[in-house]
């Protein structure tokens, strides 16, 4: 089988009185690299404990122990994101309580092995679909307050302070996660209808922003807007040409070529104090 990234690896906390019940589970998931037994307890006091300590994306819990059982247990629990639940005993009568508490699943014994790999199959599910969810909602976050700080420093574009760092641009990629590309890497950007692409000297980034919203986020002393579709960083420039039929065209260092609008020839004339 081939090993799981440490990302999908599951960790799960086995909580019954009997040691034979507790084994009998780990036997059942020991062989399954996305699961990791991270601990086992015999009481719902060390449960609790166990919960707060260890943070365990999923318990497989019986219901009747000494002390806490099952359900004044889960009632104590810290406030927060709470493990999903498996409820593993040879009492049918607990099960509308055990759903009632959230329990994903409730496994009477004697289970099949089946049985037991589906209500596995369920829990994983479950856990993707959460940690899915978080990831997104953080990333989310951390989108909109980077935006928030890059509009602050932005302040309309032209009126950034002369040589401050160009503003960090984010690619939001598939499954929640987030690529920063800083602005200082960024040779020349593009539109693409409703997204542009940020070209660095190695990688070509598709950024769902339209190109004027781009050209107010970059400072103006270090790019240039040579064309309705086209943004160039001024440094990157290594020539500027002029064809013929008299149209203007730049070369960037990475050796790509750009043509140059009439009134993007002129800014660029006023800026470099050329002429072609």
């Amino acid at each position: 089988m081939t090993a799981q990234p440490s990302s999908q690896v599951f960790r799960v906390l086995i909580v019954d009185d009997e040691p034979a019940a507790r084994r009998g589970v780990a036997q059942q998931i020991e062989h399954d690299e996305e699961f990791e037994i991270i601990g086992e307890c015999a009481s719902g006091e060390d449960m609790i404990a166990a919960v707060a300590r260890e943070q365990p994306d999923l318990v497989f819990l019986d219901v009747q122990m000494p002390g806490l059982d099952a359900f004044a247990a889960l009632a104590r629990l810290d406030p927060g994101p709470v493990p999903l639940v498996i409820f593993v005993t040879g009492y049918d009568r607990y099960a509308v309580r055990a759903f009632e508490a959230h329990a994903i699943d409730y496994l009477l014994k004697p289970y099949t092995a089946e049985r037991f790999r589906r209500s596995c199959e369920h829990a994983k599910h479950h856990i993707r679909q959460r940690r899915y969810s978080e990831d997104r909602d953080y990333h989310q976050r951390l989108v909109d307050l980077l935006q928030d700080l890059a509009a602050r420093a932005a302040g309309g574009g032209a009126r950034r302070t002369v040589g401050a760092e160009p503003t960090p641009f984010l690619v939001k990629r598939a499954r929640g996660h987030v690529v920063v590309v800083p602005g200082d890497t960024v040779l020349w950007v593009e539109a693409r209808g409703d997204y542009v692409r940020l070209h660095t000297a190695n990688e070509c980034h598709l950024v769902r922003q339209t190109l004027g919203r781009v050209a107010r986020q970059l400072d103006t002393t270090l790019f240039m807007r040579i064309h309705r579709s086209t943004i160039v960083r001024i440094a990157a420039i290594a020539q500027i040409r002029t064809s013929e039929d008299g149209r203007a065209e730049v070369m960037l260092t990475d050796g790509t070529r750009h043509a140059v609008s009439a009134s993007g020839r002129r800014q660029l004339q006023e800026r470099l104090g050329f002429t072609t």
